[in-house]
Parts: structure tokens; sequence; C-alpha cells
């Protein structure tokens, strides 16, 4: 028979300050320590409290405010035997120092360390227009000194106005408007989607009962974040802002205390509406999102908040949905001290009957006594895990207003995220299958392939298919290629892969006639008659010299006035070039004059050649996409792979083309380059009679 072994759990906090270890110094002063964590809106905070029997910590050991001090709880023997864990509380800097007795004790509040006196003190006045909270996030990171970890949608918007307010209220009132979790932390502003939070699968087990049972370490996903080279002594990733060093196995733990809440007051909303009215454009907008619980009393929550569009509306009735109906389950326990409990986790809670399920963690004290003692207090909600569903959305017209055409850039990119962010809000709201939630989840995917790949020139060609993904599914169902707005690439990037270059130098190259080794030329026999045949169609044949320059038309004439070109077929790897365009064609244009030759025919005189890029994003049957596949996709690892593995889908053109039946979304657009002048084009002149035509 086995005996159970008690474990002789130990507990050690080691404290810096200025930079120095008191960790020995300030041990037999200890009555006792605390790092609280919160997920959003507060800021992370540690005391510590000391005996000051021998006058020291009031005198010469006094620190002073703006000192940084730096925290970890360490734990030894403490899951199993011989095992180690800690958790790196974080940089804070002193914010209070009291004194008090009799008898006498010193208390030091340190407050994390990324909370400047700017980010959080210095009102300001400026307007934010035509851009992202992502994007205001990252320059007000900035501004500070913080490195920006953001998990979520962009959220565009027109403008936003900050007056007389400080940066860090600022953006966590644009965040909370928004579902979205905000604290400054550790060198850090991070932004989490509290959705996305909540879905994430738990790792910890709190029972009733009691019990440890073992579970497997946390996986490398979810929140987990890299810490920068120099951070936290005892670890080495972050979970939202902390950290359970190593590979450490975290562990179902039982609850000392326990008491949970289900309230009505201000929560339990049945349905959430939002109506706005924009003078300025004439427009109102509303949407009604409710809540998926069919036994609910009717309840509203009316919204009176600026609303830009209807998407605004749904993503802001959505959000403070959610945000009021968290407050209707929640929790507040106590449990031994675990280093791996932390704000914006999940945890399973079993064993409290109804009150039992997963919950988030809003908030975490670790109180670690001058004795040893080791506790760990949360403050929960329950996740609410059925998605809201939009009931009704929408913008009408109150007054005729004028509009002007805004003024676009070559790639519309920011029009295009908005339109698919707008319709992926309407169909996820609306429910769909898997395979569509994966489509969804191509931008992304293409997004985060970016940071992966070695080199500039692969990063930007998944940086064109985020974009060209977010076109094709934001428009309308289309195969009319030509109606859409091109997508545009740079001539450079594409003729950086060596497969472009060498096409480009066999279209190019001075070759009279074709063959097998050369292909299609810009000025061979064939493509020169072909030149002729255009230039016949279109009147430039005429009893006078006339002029022609087809590489200065607009890109709605290519399709007609090239003469010739050379396709540059999809590599058997993928790379950035593939990636955004498979296989495509180069395509020439030419400029010249044609004179009569007094026999009946004309003389064709080419002085100029350009090049362009062509390609259809679309998922034709007839390509040959169909056959080979378009590969393997993960969404929860956001990443792309050429070969089969498990949790991958494979996607084909078939997939695509359902999806446009299905939802009338998807609407096929040109790839293009500007057109690229021949180097040293030595010029052509060549006779051609035009054709007679019968009537």
């Amino acid at each position: 028979m086995t005996q159970a072994v008690e474990l002789a759990r130990r507990v050690k906090v080691h404290v810096a300050i200025g930079g120095h270890d008191a960790t020995n110094r300030m041990e037999p002063y200890l009555l006792d320590f605390s790092f609280t964590d919160n997920a959003t809106g507060k800021a992370d905070e540690v005391r510590i409290t000391l005996h000051d029997r021998d006058g020291k910590w009031n005198n010469e050991w006094k620190p002073k405010k703006g000192t940084e001090v730096t925290a970890t709880i360490v734990c030894s023997d403490w899951f199993k035997q011989g095992d180690s864990v800690s958790l790196p509380c974080g940089r804070f800097r002193i914010d209070e120092i009291e004194f008090s007795g009799p008898p006498d004790k010193i208390t030091i509040k340190a407050v994390t360390s990324a909370l400047t006196t700017g980010l959080r003190d210095t009102p300001k006045t400026r307007a934010w227009e035509n851009t992202s909270l992502q994007t205001v996030a990252g320059q007000v990171a900035a501004e500070h000194g913080l490195a920006l970890h953001y998990e979520g949608d962009p959220h565009l918007f027109s403008r936003q106005d900050q007056r007389n307010e400080s940066d860090l209220p600022f953006v966590d009132r644009m965040a909370e408007e928004r579902g979205m979790f905000c604290k400054a932390h550790d060198s850090r502003l991070v932004m989490v989607d509290r959705e996305r939070a909540e879905n994430v699968s738990p790792k910890i087990a709190i029972n009733r009962r009691g019990g440890q049972t073992t579970l497997k370490p946390l996986p490398r996903s979810g929140l987990r974040i890299k810490t920068a080279p120099g951070d936290a002594e005892f670890g080495s990733e972050k979970l939202l802002s902390l950290s359970v060093s190593g590979e450490a196995p975290l562990t179902a733990t039982a609850a000392q205390k326990y008491s949970f809440k289900q309230a009505s007051s201000k929560t339990a909303y049945s349905e959430a509406q939002a109506s706005y009215t924009d003078p300025s454009k004439g427009k109102t907008h509303t949407a009604v999102v409710k809540t998926p619980e069919e036994e609910r009393d009717h309840k509203l929550l009316v919204m009176d908040k600026r609303a830009e569009d209807s998407l605004q509306a749904i993503r802001l009735s959505k959000a403070r949905l959610n945000q009021e109906n968290s407050k209707e389950n929640t929790a507040t326990l106590e449990v031994m001290g675990h280093p791996g409990i932390v704000a914006g986790i999940t945890l399973d809670l079993t064993g409290f009957g109804d009150f039992s399920g997963r919950y988030i963690v809003k908030k975490a004290e670790h109180k670690v006594g001058g004795s040893g003692g080791y506790t760990t207090s949360l403050e929960l909600s329950k996740c609410r895990l059925n998605p809201d569903v939009l009931v009704k959305a929408g913008s009408a017209e109150v007054a005729a207003r004028p509009a002007a055409a805004p003024s676009l850039p070559v790639n519309n990119a920011s029009a295009w995220e908005a339109a698919f962010l707008a319709l992926r809000e309407f169909w996820l709201l609306s429910g769909v299958d898997d395979l569509t939630k994966l489509l969804f989840c191509l931008p992304n995917i293409a997004d985060a392939m970016a940071g992966k790949v070695d080199n500039a020139a692969d990063a930007q060609g998944w940086l064109h298919l985020r974009s060209m993904f977010q076109h094709w599914f934001g428009g309308r169902a289309s195969t009319a290629s030509d109606a859409a707005d091109p997508f545009w690439v740079d001539w450079d990037w594409v003729m950086s892969y060596a497969r472009t270059r060498e096409k480009y130098a066999l279209f190019t190259q001075n070759s009279p006639e074709p063959s097998a080794e050369v292909g299609p030329n810009i000025k061979n026999d064939a493509a020169l008659a072909s030149l002729g045949r255009i230039l016949c169609r279109d009147g430039y044949m005429r009893d006078e010299r006339v002029d022609f320059d087809f590489t200065v038309l607009p890109w709605t004439k290519w399709q007609d006035a090239y003469h010739t070109h050379i396709p540059v077929p999809r590599p058997s790897e993928a790379d950035g070039l593939m990636a955004a365009m498979g296989a495509f064609t180069l395509r020439a244009l030419a400029a010249g004059w044609t004179e009569p030759d007094g026999k009946g025919g004309h003389i064709v005189h080419v002085t100029k050649m350009a090049v362009f890029v062509h390609d259809v994003f679309n998922f034709d049957p007839e390509q040959a996409g169909d056959a080979i596949g378009l590969r393997y996709w993960n969404c929860e690892n956001l990443h792309y792979s050429g070969t089969k593995e498990d949790g991958y889908t494979e996607l084909d053109n078939e997939k695509f083309r359902n999806f446009r039946s299905q939802y009338d979304h998807g609407g096929d657009f040109l790839v293009l380059s500007q057109p690229h002048a021949v180097e040293n084009f030595s010029g052509e002149q060549y006779k051609y009679v035009c054709a007679k035509q019968l009537f």
C-alpha cells in the first residue's frame, strides 16, 4: 500500500528595491506581502508591510517614492516533491509609504511601472480621425515607452475625441466600450478581447470538496505572450501580463472559502438597443442584440451612444450587453496559494451545484504572510459562452445630403478591411458553421504568416494576401473581375523573385521568332501581328500618321490593348509571391505611330514597350487550383501548411464558390502593377495590312 506523501511546502518572496536584492534584509521584518493583479481598469500593485521595531525602515533603509520594485513569489515542493514554481509579479514603482503604530510598522505600496505619470495623470485634448483602436493604442503605448500586446479586431472609426483626459483612461474607456480588457503592466499596454478570453479552455480546476489532481502544463498559446530579453528573472513567458515559470504542472485545488451571487439589479438584460442620429451625415444608425437565453424575462438595455454606422452600433450594443450581463453571476474564492492563477485566465469550478462552470478571473490577490502562509483570493465572473445574437441593424437617411466621393489610396485597404469586418460581424452573430469560421479567419492567418517568414518580400506577400481576402469577402458576389477595384502590387516586389525575373528576361529579349526555348516575346512575329490587329480594330491605321501610346491608358483599357503575354507558373513550394498571386502573367503594351506605305498597307513604328503584372483573384473552377487544392489552414494556430497536418483543413476553389452562393458575397477582382518600361528597348518597324471586313 502506497502512503500519501505530505509535502513540506515552502514559499518565499524575492524582492529587489532600486535594482538591489532586498530579500534577506526584508525577511526578518516581513509581516505580509500582497500582489494584486487586475484584468482590466485598475492598476496592479504590490503592498509590503514590515515591522519597524528598531527604526531602520523609517530611517536609513526607507526607500524613496518612485523607486523601482520587482517581486517574485517562489514556491518549493508545492505541487509535488522537488518541484518549484514561481510567480513573477513584475516591475513596480513606489507610489505610497505609510508609517503607523504602535507597534511601529511601514507599509510600502507600489504600482505597476507601466503607469508613468503622463499615462495616468496628464490630461490631453486631441482628435483621432480615420484610424482604429489598435492604432491609437499603439501610438499611446509608443509615446510612453511601452510595448503593445493587442488581441482582437482593430475596431475602425472615423473620429474619436480625447477631451481633457489622460491617455490610459481614454484608451481604457474605448476598450471597454468595444468589449476589450485593457491594462498597463510591466512595460506593456495589454488589450485583449473579452469574448476571446472567455473562450480559452480552463487549465486550472477548483473543487468545492478538495482533492488535488495534477493537470497538464499550460500550452504555448491562447493569451500567453513572450517577455522581452531581461524581463522577469524567474519566468520566460507571461499570461496576459504574468507567468508561471518554465513548464511546471498546474493543478486542481480546493476552495478554502467561497461566495457566489446571482443578481438581477442592473444586469440580466435580455437585449440591448443602440440608436444614434448623426446630424452631420443625416443618418440614424440602429442595432438590436439579444441574449440566447430563451427563458429570460424581457429586460431592455437602451443605449444612447454615438455610432458612426450600423456596424459600430452592433459592436457597442454587443459589448455593453456582455459587460452588464457579466455582473449577473459572480463569485469570490480563496484557495491555497496558486502561482498559476492570474487575472484574465479561465477556471473550471466544480462541486458548487448550479454555480459550477467556467469563470474568468477579474482580480487575483496573492498574499504571503511573514510566517510563510500563502493564499490566493479571487474575484470571478461566470463566462458567457453562448454569444449574443444580432436581431436587426441598419442605417436610415433622415435628411437628404449630397455625399462627396472620398479620396482613396491606390489600394483602398482600410475600406476593404472595414467592409470585411462589418460583414463578418453580421454573419458570426447570425451563426455560421466551422468551415465558414475558418474562411473568416483567413485574413488573420495571412497576417500571422507574415510574421513567421524569414524575409521582407515573403512577408509582404502574406500581407497582400490578407488584404486580398478582405477585398474578396467584403465585395458583393461577382465574377466580373473588372467591375471591382483592382489590387495594385509593386513591380519591384514582383521582380524580387527569381522566377519572375527569368520570365521577364525571356519575354523582353530581342528574338525575331518564337521557339520552344524562348516562348512568347514582346516583339516576335506573333506578337507584332497581334499588335497590328489591335491597331486596325481601334482605328489607328489611317491615311495619315497616327500616334498611339497604350502604356498610358487607364487600367480599364489594358485588357483590350495588350498584345502578348507570358505566364509565370506557381512554384512547388509556397513563398510570399505564391501566397498572394499563385500563377500569373506578364503582359505587354506598346507605343509608337503608324503611317500609310502607299501600297494599301501601313508601316508600324514601335518606339516603346511596357510590361505589367496581371492576375485575377478568383476561385474559377477552370483554374488549376481545383486540381491541386489551396493547401491546409488552421485558425487556432494561425498557420498555413503545404502538407496535411492534424487539425488543419484543406481548402479548394469549390469551398469559396459555395461561400459566394450562400452569402451573396465574394467579388472577384484584378491584381495589377503599373506598366514598367522595358529597359534598352531598341524599337521595331514592320509592315502590316489590315484584313478586309466582310459585311
